[in-house]
């Protein structure tokens, strides 16, 4: 069930680590990518405790030292990535609110976007029920921390008058619409597009200050 492509050093708690007596994190590490592969091959009902146990080349018993079951590995694989994201919004204080922008939306494109095993798993996160609604509240959180930045720029001068709750909408939106082409067409490459997208939205935002 292992992958040929290269989880991002992104993300690395997802990456495949470990000696045969490892410290704690990195076993919870290494079992969190087992389970992200399994979970892209077999998808997420089909997938096992058994299939992530011997992935991670531990016993079944190992997996549930760290983790109660398949449903908590699932979210907290979703918790690793809310935590990337959200550490880009909320990273470097003083930075100019576009390019931090830009920045985390290059992040997501390239993590999700370039790596179709992460991809297939966030396809798993939609059509669980308790991944759902962890969703809506990373997507409320992102949507406020955006609209803030948006504040921000707007009383700096940076961008244009907008109100921020549409921008914020409007990028986030944006974002996943890449994702969500590049998910049903494995043609299109969302890390690629990402530039382009990036610009018209940055167009939009700048608008004619004053």
């Amino acid at each position: 069930m292992e992958s040929t492509e290269q989880t991002s050093s992104a993300t690395p708690a997802l990456r495949r680590r470990g000696t045969r007596h490892a410290p704690a994190e990195t076993r919870r590490a290494q079992i969190l990518t087992a389970a992200l592969g399994c979970f892209a091959a077999s998808g997420y009902e089909r997938a096992t405790i058994d299939d992530v146990a011997r992935d991670a080349g531990l016993s079944k018993g190992s997996v549930y030292r760290f983790f109660s079951s398949k449903d908590a590995l699932l979210f907290a694989l979703f918790d690793e990535f809310e935590r990337l994201v959200l550490a880009e919004l909320d990273g470097a204080d003083g930075d100019e609110v576009l390019p931090k922008l830009e920045r985390t939306g290059a992040m997501v494109a390239d993590v999700l976007g370039g790596q179709r095993h992460l991809m297939q798993t966030w396809i798993e996160f939609f059509g669980h029920r308790g991944s759902r609604e962890r969703m809506s509240g990373l997507y409320d959180r992102m949507r406020q921390r955006i609209a803030r930045m948006v504040r921000a720029g707007v009383r700096s001068g940076e961008i244009a008058k907008v109100d921020p709750a549409d921008a914020a909408a409007t990028v986030v939106g944006a974002l996943e619409g890449l994702l969500l082409q590049a998910m049903v067409d494995p043609d299109f490459d969302a890390g690629r597009r990402y530039p382009g997208m990036w610009q018209v939205l940055e167009r939009g935002l700048k608008g004619t200050k004053g």
